[in-house]
């Protein structure tokens, strides 16, 4: 009796939770027959991974939420949840595959790059569970992973071999380099005159990162596709070590970049963890460690140009003019839009007038094929990301590329 009165009771939530379970392991299922299907798996393993990554999805997705509150809204969690599973799983895949002499130098760099971003989530998760390494020991711990990272063999090569000679390789890299260490310089005079003026920056202020993204990302995409491949992932490492520093308050660093972060950060930056500057970065990137193979593409196969540009087009152009007009001269709002939200039809306007301007640039210099189709297709894709930024809560640097790049992968 007492059984029966207990079943009958708590029927509902039994079957709520039942289907809920049948809910999230359909994903796995799916995430089963493309690794089986695709890939070339075994059964058993792709079934194996296909449940240990909804396990590992749902552990990551609420340990985001719960230990860093205000960092995260639901779908950020989640993009990042599935964004790590992704990354750790092709990153088994990779490192148990047999290479051998014909390994593309695409794989090799991509190899490199997986194992450095594996060393810092290693440093990153050490920090947090080992209090010890929260001080003096956190540098040599980092100098330990460096180390492996860069002697890591490779095709019977040392990671930092490999990458030496990929970098001094022809002339346009070094001065690529070149170009880049200004922008560098650039960014550190902008945050150093910020911190000088004692005052959070504006709006408008903020979108000078913006533009300097776009000045390395748009020459790299078009004339050094794999050498900006690389640097995405070198910098995004990096900003993830210094972030990692200024959360463990690691002395001498600590007040420098808490200050520089406290200049500049918004309202979305409420949490632990300061993200827009990582998602500029992970957003203008997205499409080149989204795209199975980005940059054999982008010499001989036209319009796959835009695809790779999708980050630098929403984010850097589009949110860029938006934000800068909208907070200059909007006045009128779009419908359904709260009463508090600052967004304006000029701005909304202003993102697709600035973003419809690149397409005919890369026509006319003969880095995009023109048809009416792909036009066509271009003008949804701008037209869908600018209404999304208008209207979402997300942080739109790493909403709108992947919006952008899946309609112009169509």
């Amino acid at each position: 009796m007492v059984l029966q009165t207990y079943i009958l009771r708590h029927a509902p939530k039994i079957r709520l939770q039942k289907f809920v379970w049948i809910l999230q392991a359909i994903p796995s299922v799916f995430v089963s027959i493309l690794l089986i299907s695709l890939l070339y798996q075994g059964i058993l393993f792709g079934v194996f991974i296909g449940f240990i990554t909804l396990f590992t999805y749902h552990t990551l997705f609420n340990f985001v939420l719960r230990e860093m509150p205000n960092s995260f809204t639901y779908g950020e969690a989640a993009i990042i949840a599935q964004g790590l599973v992704v990354f750790l799983m092709n990153f088994y895949i990779k490192l148990n595959q047999k290479t051998n002499e014909h390994t593309s130098e695409m794989k090799q760099l991509t190899i490199i790059l997986q194992i450095g971003l594996a060393g810092v989530a290693l440093l990153a998760c050490c920090c947090y569970f080992v209090k010890f390494l929260r001080g003096l020991a956190f540098y040599a711990l980092l100098t330990v992973l460096t180390i492996v990272i860069i002697l890591f063999p490779i095709d019977d090569q040392m990671a930092i071999v490999i990458l030496i000679e990929f970098l001094i390789k022809d002339l346009q890299k070094v001065a690529m380099i070149a170009l880049y260490v200004g922008l560098i310089g650039m960014t550190i005079t902008t945050v150093a005159w910020q911190m000088n003026r004692h005052k959070r920056s504006n709006t408008r202020t903020r979108k000078i990162f913006h533009v300097l993204i776009v000045l390395v990302f748009v020459p790299g995409i078009v004339y050094q596709c794999a050498f900006i491949y690389v640097s995405s992932g070198i910098a995004l490492a990096l900003l993830i070590v210094l972030e990692t520093m200024r959360i463990i308050q690691l002395s001498p660093v600590y007040n420098v970049l808490d200050n520089s972060v406290k200049c500049f950060i918004d309202e979305k930056d409420a949490g632990l963890v300061a993200l827009t500057p990582i998602y500029l970065l992970m957003g203008c990137s997205l499409p080149l460690w989204l795209h199975p193979c980005p940059c054999d593409l982008t010499d001989s196969a036209g319009f796959e140009l835009l695809p790779l540009m999708a980050g630098v087009i929403s984010v850097g152009i589009g949110d860029t003019a938006a934000s800068i007009v909208g907070s200059k001269f909007g006045t009128h709002q779009l419908p359904f839009l709260s009463s508090h939200c600052q967004k304006t039809a000029e701005g909304t306007i202003s993102g697709i007038v600035a973003q419809s301007l690149v397409l005919p640039l890369l026509i006319y210099y003969g880095l995009v094929h023109y048809s009416a189709f792909a036009v066509l297709k271009y003008l949804i894709a701008i037209t869908t990301s600018s209404l999304v930024e208008t209207y979402t809560d997300q942080i739109d640097n790493l909403v709108l590329p992947l919006i952008t790049f899946i309609l112009l992968s169509i």
